[in-house]
């Protein structure tokens, strides 16, 4: 019964979204067809089983200097110049957004107008993932990139960015993380695990252990 009501809940979910107009981009984490999922998992190893956030969109930087922006993501610091860079497509959405059910899981139909000349077309599809209401609030984040660009509206683009594709890469996060169970429909899976983004004072407390560690030697 819990799954014939979730299947129900969802399939309106997905109807109501492909009704709007525009470009879209389906963003989620698990599939009805073959009844898995992939959770996501904070720092802790703890499921995120709601909240946090999802956006889906792309960089303006590619090659060397985005990797240059994501392994600055030492501090809030190089989270605010990766974000800087990232031009983002259509809504958010949180995990178990979408209400009771939901839980662990997220569902993003991510919409808007593609012309030619849309700084995205022709740049990689990335789900970014944060443990706050917002990216630039987010302490641990995921970057994955999906095997699919964006393209035109010729007459729409449409385009899923599921967590599921063997094909993802993930540049910032771990894509094999502890196995969880976040939602009662799914059994337990490998999550997507965010990594953390620390702050500087971490980093400035750190040193001073090493350097206080050196002197005790030397003496």
């Amino acid at each position: 019964m819990i799954k014939n009501t979730f299947i129900l809940a969802v399939a309106t979910l997905v109807l109501g979204a492909a009704a709007a107009n525009g470009a879209t981009v389906n963003g989620t984490n698990y599939s009805l067809d073959s009844l898995t999922h992939k959770p996501i998992s904070l720092v802790d190893g703890s499921a995120l089983t709601s909240g946090g956030v999802i956006q889906i969109g792309s960089f303006n930087s590619t090659g060397a200097a985005l990797d240059s922006l994501i392994a600055g993501l030492t501090s809030p610091a190089g989270l605010n110049a990766l974000l800087a860079d990232f031009v983002a497509f259509g809504s958010t959405t949180s995990v178990g957004g979408q209400g009771a059910g939901f839980e662990g899981i997220y569902d993003l139909p991510s919409q808007a107008p593609l012309a030619a000349g849309n700084p995205l077309v022709g740049k990689s599809i990335y789900t970014l993932i944060g443990n706050n209401a917002t990216l630039a609030g987010s302490t641990q984040l995921a970057i994955v990139q999906d095997n699919q660009a964006f393209d035109v509206d010729a007459p729409l683009f449409v385009a899923g960015a599921s967590l599921l594709e063997g094909s993802n890469v993930y540049r910032f996060g771990n894509g094999s993380g502890p196995s969880l169970t976040a939602n009662s429909v799914f059994p337990a899976a490998a999550s997507l695990q965010l990594a953390p983004i620390p702050e500087p004072m971490s980093a400035t407390l750190l040193l001073s252990g090493l350097a206080l560690v050196i002197r005790r030697r030397r003496a």
